[in-house]
């Protein structure tokens, strides 16, 4: 065996070895959090959600119809018309029955020039800023400069939140030594339009494998990376953060991923404070997938140029105060995943050119096989654990999606690749998921009998 190769069984392992932590360590650690007597008491934390549109005319009725249906008072909203070129911005007049207000600017961040504040005459706790153009992290900032509570929370346009989720969440934020947390994203298309709580796996196959991954990502490696606070990302689509730190930090960063980098912020604040990031697994936000191969491969690509400009920028402050961030950051996300697909791509191609070695090639494809059977079942356990269920028929498709699954990793080793070397030359491409419309409702309720906002 030669160098090189000995070289590409070690990140092979290696990758295989932190698969099986991300397999075990959940089952033993990730459990629902027990209620106290002095819970209902976290309802005082106050919360700002604040929702970047650009573009979003389809998906803002749903959004508020969310957000009607929240069982948390102590809140506000900020919508942000980014420069939005379609009718986002009428939309919101029209649901929300806007009129201009005077609101005082309590924090300085940079950001882009703003057009006119107003308030909702239907919801007292509705604000919209209407914005010249400026990107997400330059609308978060505004937002963050006008927000009047404890907690900030990033929040896509195109998602929606369980009734409880601010509530699970504040549970978390409540303790003061977190100062930053994420909560569980579910694929939306997986639910029923008239009742979230009702899962599905009888869906398109792009979805059912983005189903499947979304687990794992957060019941197997979110929880890892909480339990150690060592968590790299919290999703821009819900993410919670304390407001004074965020002005602290100088906020957002105008980057192609904004929400790793406000992360490794807090990290590099936090970490020699004694502060901790953690995952909500009990609070839930539903996010819109991407329903094609394009949409979907240009936000992998996306993503994968996120982690390398986030490694570029940050590696060195980690360095100079290692924790486990600094671990998950260089060595899991900054040399496995990323450099690790180049020598597994090259074990097999190797593997394939000279056919006496073929049976490495099929060694590879069976363990990849059998640590993703492990990771999905690990997975589906904690989800019932949490309360969520597939029927009989919904368990046998996914056994099937399951033995499918090898060619999306193989896809997604790819993508990594291609991501990787396309930061290098293209790094600042952007790429918006198309939006589906569709409307979305926390609860069941008659079709017939909906309400209609803003009457």
């Amino acid at each position: 065996m030669t160098e090189i190769e000995l070289c590409e069984y070690m990140i092979f392992g290696l990758s295989v070895g932190i698969s099986l932590v991300y397999l075990l360590v959940p089952i033993f650690a990730l459990r629902p959090r027990q209620e106290s007597p002095s819970s209902d008491l976290t309802k005082n934390v106050g919360i700002s959600l604040l929702i970047p549109c650009f573009n979003e005319e389809t998906t803002v009725e749903t959004t508020i119809e969310g957000l009607r249906q929240l069982n948390y008072s102590n809140f506000e909203v900020i919508f942000i018309n980014d420069g939005s070129e379609d009718d986002t911005f009428i939309q919101l007049q029209n649901l929300l029955k806007l009129i201009r207000c005077d609101r005082v600017e309590t924090a300085s961040l940079p950001h882009a020039e703003i057009r006119g504040i107003y308030e909702s005459q239907v919801f007292s706790n509705i604000t919209v800023i209407d914005k010249l153009n400026g990107g997400k992290a330059d609308s978060l900032n505004t937002a963050i400069c006008y927000a009047q509570k404890e907690i900030v929370v990033s929040l896509d346009a195109d998602s929606v939140l369980a009734p409880d989720a601010l509530t699970q969440a504040s549970k978390g934020m409540s303790n003061k030594n977190v100062i930053a947390g994420g909560g569980f994203v579910r694929v939306l298309q997986g639910s029923s339009p008239q009742c979230l709580t009702k899962y599905s796996f009888k869906l398109p196959f792009i979805l059912k494998l983005q189903t499947l991954e979304y687990l794992r990502g957060f019941f197997l490696y979110k929880a890892v990376m909480g339990s150690i606070n060592g968590i790299l990302v919290i999703p821009g689509v819900f993410g919670l953060f304390r407001r004074d730190v965020m002005i602290e930090v100088g906020g957002y960063t105008k980057t192609i991923g904004e929400d790793m980098d406000i992360t490794l912020k807090f990290h590099e604040w936090g970490v020699p404070r004694g502060h901790r990031i953690e995952f909500f697994p009990e609070s839930i936000c539903y996010t819109e997938c991407p329903e094609n191969w394009k949409d979907l491969y240009n936000q992998r690509i996306r993503w994968q140029k996120s982690l390398v400009d986030c490694v570029k920028l940050h590696w060195k402050p980690l360095v100079l105060h290692p924790s486990w961030v600094t671990f998950v950051l260089l060595l899991d996300s900054g040399f496995v995943n990323t450099f690790g697909p180049f020598s597994t791509l090259g074990i097999i191609m190797w593997a394939l050119l000279w056919i006496h070695k073929v049976n490495l090639t099929h060694f590879t494809i069976i363990v990849w096989v059998l640590v993703g059977l492990l990771q999905t079942i690990s997975a589906l356990y904690i989800n019932r654990r949490f309360g969520a269920r597939y029927s009989t028929k919904d368990a046998a498709r996914i056994f099937v999606m399951c033995l499918l699954e090898i060619l999306y990793r193989l896809w997604n080793l790819y993508v990594i690749v291609i991501g990787t070397l396309g930061y290098f030359y293209n790094r600042n491409s952007w790429n918006k998921v198309q939006r589906t419309g569709r409307k979305y409702y926390s609860t069941a309720r008659d079709k017939d009998n909906e309400a209609v906002i803003g009457e």
